[in-house]
Order: C-alpha cells, then structure tokens, then sequence
C-alpha cells in the first residue's frame, strides 16, 4: 500500500511538473540516494502508525489527535489515499455505540477540515466511503414517518387534555384567548421536545455530510495511467452519490451540488492530462454518455438555460481529442513556458 501510495505520488507530481510548473529564479531541486532512502524508511514507520486502529476510550481518542491527527504528515500523505480508513472506523463505532447524530456530525467536520489540508486526494477514498456510508447513517437519518407522527400526536394529545382538564371553564368564556395560548404552549412543546431536537440534529447532519463529501470531491485527482479506470471510478462515484439521496442521506439539491463538483474536476483532469490519454479510452466515455449510462446525464441543471453537466463533459472531450491528435503530430499543448 505505501509502495503504491508512493508510486502514484511520484506520477501525479511529475505530471504537474511536465504540464504545469513555472520555474523561479535561484530555485534548485537537490537529490540525494541516500537522504531519499533514509528519509522513505522513516516516512514508511510513520505512515505505518497512521494505520492503526482507533481506540475510541477518552484516552484513545486523546492519543489519536494528539499522534496522528495532528501530525502534518497525515494530512499531506495518509488522508489523500487512505481517508476511508478513518472515518469509516469513526461511522461505524457511531452505529455500533449508537452515537447521536451530534456526534456523528462533530467527526465528520472534524475530517472536513483535515481534507483541506491535504494537497489532493485520491478516488478509491472517496469510493469506499459514499460506498459504506449509507450502512452507516440510514439507521440515524432515516427514520420513520410514522415513528415521528406518533410522538408528535402522543405530546399534541396530553396537551390538549392538561388544558383543557384545567381550564375548561376558561375556554367556555373566553375560546380565542384560551386557543391563542393553548397554540401558544404546543408550538413551545414541540420545539424544545426530544424529538424535535433529534429531528434537527438530523438535518445538521445532513448538511455536514453534503459539505465533507463536496470538500473531498473538490480536490479529487485522477491519474492518466488509470485510463478509462478513471472514468469507471468517476462514474461510480457518482452513482454513489445518487444512492445517498435515495436513501435521504442528502436531498436533491445536494446531489445537484455535489455532482457539479465531480464533473469540474473530471474537466479539470482533463485539461491537465488529457493528451496523455489514449484515443480509445475518450471515445468510451463518448460512447458512454451518448447512450446516457451516467448518472449525470440523468440530474436536471439548476436552472433550464444552464450548459448541462453532459454537456459540459462532451466539450472538454471534444477539447481532449484535439490534444491527442496534436501530441500524435508532435505538438506538446500542455506545456506553461518557463520564467526567467
């Protein structure tokens, strides 16, 4: 894993230095074999403590923010390929502990701003994740209509019997003034009632799930040795997404968000590496989003006159296709000239 975790470091930051570093005065890049070396067994030791498991006693989750949390290096090399780890250990000891939406809520941002510190991240994270996470919340987001409404009459019906038990001989002389409080003392009722708080932790939830998942998505990168790969993990990706909003874990407007996110950075991927693509592989995302087999194809646009998401992905293609028949020819498109 920290083999391959180095590997595809090196190809994303040598693609980023062929298509897009502008070199600075007095700005040398010094190797050594031996400083690399000594420096690699001691970044594997402590990547390897990364992977341990999360002890979740107050003195467990103490020694895990303090060792690893906070250790720069779990922003910048653990969490861009190995988010899932975490925060599915943290998802599942909320269902298994049967935590509070609160709290669920609180580990997730607290992830939600760790991401923004690591440089980039990784599709197989945010796969596994959007994969697990239904399992994970659909007890604590998904409860039953019928369950609420059943609280909701039980506290509307004692209500209205302690008033009107103590003070019917009010309600025959003055009715409004003894509905107006009455009325009064239901909506007050119901908003400080447990399940009114529940339900609202819900919807907070709701809300930290959908901003996590867009600050993820918002630095997802792809490597173009990944092929179709990537449009394969792209698209799962998003059906994954869809999957959370049928089960109400996020609503539409989520989803619509979420998957404008996905789509930029697939566009934004194949601005950078697009003429390292083979031909082949862009006309099988053609060919996929001709005959509509994406999820994205399928969400309507926030408003009627917008460029739709396909089409958005059938320009950039069109634009990635004109970069593979250029470097074909010998001509290199995606090359900033050096500042001197």
């Amino acid at each position: 894993m920290l083999l391959k975790n180095r590997r595809f470091l090196m190809i994303v930051l040598s693609a980023i230095f062929i298509h897009t570093l502008t070199a600075m005065d007095n700005q040398d890049f010094i190797y050594g074999e031996n400083n690399y070396n000594a420096y690699s067994t001691d970044n594997d030791k402590l990547l390897e403590s990364f992977y341990q498991p999360i002890n979740f006693t107050k003195t467990g989750f103490r020694d895990f923010l303090r060792h690893a949390f906070n250790d720069p290096a779990y922003a910048a090399q653990f969490i861009p390929h190995n988010l899932d780890k975490p925060v599915n250990q943290f998802l599942k000891w909320s269902k298994q502990s049967h935590q509070s939406a609160g709290s669920t809520s609180a580990s997730l941002r607290l992830f939600t701003n760790k991401i923004k510190a690591a440089p980039y991240m990784t599709a197989g994270p945010i796969l596994a994740i959007t994969q697990e996470m239904p399992e994970y919340l659909k007890d604590t987001m998904v409860e039953q209509s019928t369950t609420m409404f059943a609280k909701l009459k039980k506290l509307v019906k004692r209500l209205l019997f302690t008033a009107f038990n103590a003070h019917f001989d009010y309600f025959k002389a003055e009715p409004n003034n003894f509905l107006d409080t009455l009325a009064t003392d239901i909506v007050k009722e119901v908003k400080e009632s447990e399940f009114m708080q529940a339900e609202l932790d819900k919807e907070q939830l709701r809300t930290t799930v959908a901003h996590f998942l867009d600050t993820a998505l918002s630095k997802i990168i792809w490597s173009p040795l990944d092929q179709t790969d990537a449009w394969d993990s792209f698209r799962k990706i998003s059906e994954h997404l869809n999957s959370l909003r049928e089960q109400e874990i996020i609503i539409e407007d989520d989803l619509d968000d979420l998957l404008n996110t996905l789509v930029e950075r697939f566009i934004h991927f194949l601005e950078l590496a697009g003429s390292d693509l083979l031909m082949d592989t862009v006309i099988t995302i053609e060919k996929d989003i001709a005959l509509d087999d994406c999820i994205v194809c399928h969400i309507c646009e926030q408003e009627e006159d917008l460029i739709t998401k396909k089409q958005r992905l059938l320009d950039a293609l069109s634009t990635t296709r004109a970069k593979i028949a250029a470097r074909s020819q010998g001509i290199i498109t995606e090359v900033i000239a050096l500042q001197k």
